[in-house]
């Protein structure tokens, strides 16, 4: 592993996601070409570098798995495709309401399987957890004759009562579903965050060679985690059942869910006001970071100063002038703010922070430096991010992460947006492109070229949550979205390279599958009607007649 030689540009602050040629080069000693001359790896676009496509690629369309739910208009509580007024920026990040789990069967040797679904619908009060199973072939496509409804549980996130004294707290709204690493075949243990609860569910799964049934055995309800403002977690790799919390006061807090022991507060810097933290690859050690910081806690040295290693600061912009400082404004402008960290999995010294202006990918070998500084066009930093597993390159023997990113408030023509890294043999990395965006479900419209007047096929809805997944048999994988009307998308992504022939014949089966499910029940894939309780408190000349169109 080595750093790239690249001149630095003066960063003033512009909103400029584009790339830099192929930054800094460095000589590929561990592949040497035949004729004895150097191979050369670059630092970013590595897919025009070597001028050829380097999966995972998107195959096929977007298509349909589960239609929109219509329940009771009384449910609902807000406009389609709007957030309510009163929303807080806090909700929106890792606010993600579907989770996912795939099961393999154990009487086959191909790579089929069940894929479990939880999912609550964003346009409702979010109090109702839908669960729901499909079959997944052997090609990695969902069949849809085997979905069905297994069970719907209704939430009661309530906060405990601290004072007698005072009025009891109403039920809060969940933010966040997440399905536990550390999970049994037996049972699936499920994560709900609110605004002041972090709980877990503990539902049980049914052999293969079961009858399938139409509810689903609760083992544990409302198990509590954390009875304080949670603002993320992060769920070891290493010890089942320990995870690091993080308040809103920025304190980080250890908590073994597996055992009835109280939560440990990290001992780390004291006047820092932590936001996030990922665990290392030592079961002692875990990443946090603040604003604008990014360091290691080694929980095994008790001199909470000594414990602490600063590995990356958000720079600060630059000025109009060397000699002096002298802004557009009279203030100077504040450093781009972090929002995620992941550590990138099955490595022992790499993280990933995205901050409002970059993704960075740090070295804990080399600190105070960046490996890698991928530019994004999200304002906000993106509101969801999820890293891959690696993906093993079969022509240059590379390793390959996916990042996926979703933006709650969409400002340019897709609610997701990837980008890829490339881990070489050697050690070096690289990125392959820039973020790009990888479509939404009413791009049917675009390709079926539906007249303008006519109609729209597939209704434009913003995506509001999205689950990947992988599993190592196969050889592709699959990205789940939920829109804003709860129906949730597949997308398939194929970890082998596609001749133009292949993706056109993959692109028509998936248009022909689009149009057999929708014809189906026709429907079931339509806005729901004009409910009344849209424009409740509203003024009369905001509220909406059913008279208006919402196209």
């Amino acid at each position: 592993p080595a750093l790239f030689l690249e001149p630095r540009p003066r960063d003033f602050g512009q909103r400029f996601f584009g790339q830099r040629g192929f930054g800094g080069l460095l000589e590929d000693f561990h592949r040497p070409k035949s004729d004895g001359t150097t191979r050369w790896i670059p630092q970013y676009n590595l897919q025009n570098f070597w001028r050829r496509r380097i999966p995972p690629l998107p195959s096929g369309l977007i298509e349909p798995l589960i239609p929109p739910r219509m329940k009771n208009a009384d449910d609902f509580h807000r406009l389609p495709g709007h957030f309510p007024y009163q929303t807080n920026e806090f909700e929106l990040y890792n606010r993600n309401l579907l989770a996912t789990r795939y099961f393999a069967y154990d009487n086959s040797n191909d790579e089929a399987g069940i894929l479990k679904v939880w999912t609550v619908n964003e346009r409702s009060k979010r109090r109702l957890l839908e669960t729901f199973s499909v079959e997944i072939s052997s090609d990695g496509i969902p069949i849809h004759d085997s979905l069905q409804s297994v069970s719907e549980l209704k939430l009661k996130m309530l906060p405990p009562v601290k004072n007698e004294q005072r009025p009891p707290k109403t039920k809060e709204q969940l933010l966040e579903l997440r399905t536990s690493i550390w999970s049994p075949r037996s049972f699936t243990r499920l994560f709900l965050r609110s605004p002041t609860l972090l709980q877990m569910i503990q539902l049980a799964e049914e052999d293969d060679s079961e009858e399938e049934e139409s509810s689903t055995e609760i083992l544990g309800k409302h198990i509590p985690i954390f009875h304080s403002a949670v603002k993320s977690f992060s769920e070891s790799h290493l010890l089942e059942g320990t995870l690091a919390v993080v308040d809103y006061g920025g304190r980080v807090w250890i908590h073994d869910y597996t055992s009835e022991s109280q939560p440990v507060k990290l001992a780390a810097n004291d006047q820092e006001i932590y936001q996030f933290a990922t665990f290392c690859d030592h079961p002692k050690m875990i990443a946090v970071a603040g604003s604008y910081h990014f360091e290691t806690v080694d929980m095994r040295v008790s001199n909470t100063s000594r414990a602490c290693k600063e590995l990356w600061r958000s720079p600060l912009f630059e000025t109009r002038r060397r000699d002096e400082a002298l802004y557009v404004q009279s203030v100077p402008p504040v450093s781009s703010a972090i929002r995620h960290v992941a550590r990138v999995s099955e490595t022992a010294n790499n993280y990933l922070v995205m901050t409002d202006r970059a993704l960075h990918l740090i070295d804990d070998r080399f600190p105070g430096r960046t490996l890698l500084s991928v530019e994004h066009p999200f304002s906000t930093g993106a509101h969801k991010m999820i890293v891959s597993e690696k993906m093993k390159d079969s022509i240059d023997g590379g390793n390959v992460y996916s990042i996926f990113c979703l933006d709650q408030l969409q400002v340019l023509n897709s609610s997701i947006s990837m980008t890829k890294l490339y881990s070489h043999p050697s050690g070096v990395w690289s990125s392959v492109d820039a973020f790009h965006a990888v479509g939404e479900p009413e791009n049917f419209n675009q390709v079926v070229r539906r007249g303008k007047y006519a109609g729209p096929e597939v209704l434009s809805e913003p995506t509001r949550a999205m689950a990947l997944v992988e599993h190592r048999n196969w050889k592709s994988s699959l990205l789940l979205r939920q829109t804003d009307d709860g129906a949730i998308w597949w997308q398939k992504f194929s970890n082998e390279v596609s001749s133009e022939q292949q993706i056109v014949e993959e692109e028509r089966k998936s248009l022909g599958r689009i149009i057999e499910k929708r014809n189906a029940d026709p429907d079931s894939w339509k806005r729901e009607e004009f409910r009344p309780v849209y424009s409740d408190g509203m003024g009369e000349t905001a509220k909406e007649t059913p008279a208006d169109l919402r196209y």
